[in-house]
């Protein structure tokens, strides 16, 4: 089973209402969708979500990084050397994380077809049904609670409050006890600051949160990605868990974080780690250092969700937020994976189980 054409298309799905954290605002998605056929008609669906904030990437890099370096590189090789021709992609080009897990997600939907088993089984998973958590995007206070109060009433049992107030530490505080008060203690929370804060405040927050029994699940990525020694020094000093989000975009920074015990636990995103093979690889690592483990994801389209929703069947972690399909207007995948309240139910078909993908924009076609 040869490849015989990568095709490249434009994916764009309006969300129902913006998503806002401190480091920008999403009023859709837009993805880059990789098609990869072979000479036995098979073809597998991949997806590369850009976002200049979070792995350096634009629609343009990763059309640009897929047509002209990885694509000619995968004509007419045979895709049961999957491992060979992603190992070939990472050393072509540094960096590019969300190009490359373009194609290492629709290799890993060859491969999982060419098996006979959906992708998640293919994994190594045992659930068709991953249940997620969902994040509550950084508006007003009052916006936040009603919007942390309507996802529960929509079956969500774990929220991620966006943070980083530009009127301080104090204002983060109160947002986190008003949610509290609305949703009760049942309702699993953490935080997210998107770096916003500096290492006195996330200590101030830390102290605070737990001083006042808000019973915080997670503290995610409080300072400036680049300040590690910040970021150590958090960790041992609070008693809620520290995860590093921005900080680990790469399997060297994983293994950096993991090693020196800079962090509790890594939040892994296909689109920063380039990947489900690098994403395993962190994951491995996190969890031979007994570090917790966090699913996340950018504003993905359903085929990216999918995947790595695939990749957290069968495996231990703590947090999963996957929640960009509870966000969109419409899913124009059809086949693939679906939602439902806080559940996403993965295909039972060979691979992703993709049928066709409604309103994609052609890009163009290698072969």
């Amino acid at each position: 089973m040869r490849i015989k054409r990568v095709s490249i298309s434009l994916l764009r799905i309006p969300l129902r209402k913006p998503f806002v954290s401190c480091l920008r605002r999403v009023e859709y998605i837009e993805d880059v969708v990789i098609e990869i056929e072979t000479d036995c008609g098979l073809r597998g669906y991949g997806a590369g979500t850009p976002s200049l904030r979070m792995n350096g990437e634009s629609v343009d890099s990763i059309t640009s990084v897929v047509k002209n370096v990885l694509a000619p590189t995968l004509m007419g090789k045979e895709v049961s050397k999957f491992e060979a021709i992603l190992t070939s992609m990472d050393h072509s080009i540094a960096g590019n994380a969300a190009a490359k897990a373009s194609i290492d997600i629709a290799l890993h939907d060859l491969m999982a077809q060419a098996a006979g088993l959906p992708l998640y089984r293919f994994l190594g998973g045992d659930s068709q049904q991953i249940t997620t958590g969902i994040s509550i995007s950084h508006n007003t206070l009052d916006e936040m609670v009603s919007d942390a109060a309507t996802a529960v009433s929509n079956g969500f049992t774990t929220l991620k409050l966006k943070l980083g107030s530009e009127q301080g530490i104090e204002d983060d505080l109160r947002r986190v006890r008003e949610i509290r008060r609305s949703v009760g203690e049942a309702i699993e929370i953490g935080v997210d600051a998107n770096q916003a804060w500096s290492e006195n405040d996330a200590l101030k927050f830390a102290e605070q949160v737990d001083a006042i029994g808000m019973n915080l699940s997670f503290i995610e990525q409080p300072v400036l990605f680049t300040e590690r020694s910040s970021l150590g020094r958090v960790t041992v000093a609070s008693r809620i868990p520290v995860l590093a989000d921005e900080s680990c975009s790469s399997l060297l920074d994983a293994a950096d974080l993991v090693n020196h015990g800079i962090v509790d636990g890594l939040a892994i995103k296909l689109m920063k780690l380039g990947g489900i093979r690098s994403a395993r690889s962190a994951y491995d690592l996190a969890r031979l250092h007994t570090r917790i483990c966090a699913a996340t994801c950018l504003m993905e389209s359903p085929i990216a969700i999918a995947a790595m929703a695939s990749f957290c069947s069968g495996r231990q972690f703590r947090f999963i937020d996957l929640d960009a399909m509870a966000l969109i207007t419409h899913n124009p995948v059809i086949g693939g994976a679906t939602m439902s309240m806080n559940t996403l139910l993965l295909s039972d078909k060979p691979g992703l189980g993709i049928q066709r993908i409604e309103g994609l924009e052609p890009v163009l076609s290698i072969s």
